[in-house]
């Protein structure tokens, strides 16, 4: 099962990073805004595919240090996502995306 989790989430990745064509970096930056593939149901689906994949990784290798590090870097995700939506909420076509695509990372619950 781990490793249909970590196809999954590096399947989803793909898809997200060409979906972002030259838009994708390490940095949040004002790039434009992409609202095909992945990103029609989520604001975020490479970080939601980063944490599929890590996941897996903790399926696999469960314990208690590897899930407390998995909290860590959930929270570490969120911020990062905040202060995204932060950077690109100054581009008023990200202010209309985020409207229509509510959740950050799972359709129907966040």
């Amino acid at each position: 099962m781990s490793d249909t989790v970590v196809l999954l989430g590096i399947v989803g990745s793909g898809s997200a990073a060409i979906t972002l064509r030259r838009s994708d970096d390490c940095l949040p930056a004002l790039r434009g805004v992409t609202t095909d593939g992945l990103y029609r149901r989520v604001r975020h689906p490479m970080y939601l595919s980063s944490i599929v994949i890590r996941l897996g990784y903790l399926i696999r290798h469960a314990s208690a240090h590897n899930s407390v590090v998995f909290a860590i870097m959930m929270l570490l995700y969120l911020k990062r996502m905040d202060y995204e939506d932060c950077i690109m909420g100054q581009d008023d076509r990200y202010v209309g995306y985020a409207r229509r695509v509510r959740f950050r990372l799972v359709p129907g619950l966040y």
